[in-house]
């Protein structure tokens, strides 16, 4: 499924450590709607919890964060990480790509660990990949399944976005309020198009 991850694993290390977080910071930020259609849909786990942990997130691009900070916003959200084998929804499954998402950019900030943000990355797509195969009732059996969900414009659209989000953040040494904020401004999916049960 994931053409797109040789090319990213080229481009995230020339970033600098702010950048790199920065660009998984917004793709956490692009998830974060999804588990906020899960927790609406079963009101289960907190996205207020969440929210925090993106706060904290984006502060850490400009300052570096308490280790005791990191280590508890980590653990509450993997408190409100749905199980799957409880939530067999697409919405459960997005939400649980979202929480993950956000735990490797935890990751990475504490670890510095590149394929912590490809792993960012790679959630989203896998989002968009699930998004795709429901709105479109595709056969999972298809032959060509792949090809078919590489060629739908919500992963073209999201391949061409974190191309284009990676190069504006190529050379710059600490990124601005207003680079985040632009970064953050596109929606990754519309959950509308799900069908009915599953939003």
């Amino acid at each position: 499924m994931d053409h797109f991850l040789e090319e990213a694993s080229l481009r995230v290390p020339t970033l600098t450590t702010a950048s790199k977080l920065a660009f998984a910071y917004a793709v956490c930020v692009r998830l974060q709607p999804h588990y906020q259609a899960f927790w609406e849909a079963t009101r289960w786990g907190d996205p207020i919890i969440m929210q925090a942990a993106l706060t904290l997130l984006r502060r850490a691009i400009f300052l570096p964060p308490l280790l005791a900070d990191l280590q508890n916003s980590y653990r509450q959200v993997e408190h409100v990480t749905p199980d799957s084998e409880d939530f067999g929804s697409l919405l459960g499954s997005l939400a649980l790509d979202t929480c993950c998402a956000l735990l490797s950019a935890f990751d990475f900030v504490v670890e510095g660990n590149d394929q912590s943000v490809l792993d960012v990355a790679t959630f989203a797509r896998n989002t968009v990949d699930m998004y795709v195969q429901e709105i479109e009732e595709m056969d999972p059996n298809d032959p060509d399944l792949e090809a078919k969900i590489d060629r739908h414009q919500y992963m073209v659209r999201e391949v061409k976005w974190q191309r284009a989000a990676l190069a504006q953040l190529t050379n710059v040494e600490q990124p601005t309020s207003a680079l985040l904020d632009k970064l953050v401004q596109e929606q990754m999916l519309d959950l509308e198009l799900l069908p009915e049960g599953e939003s």
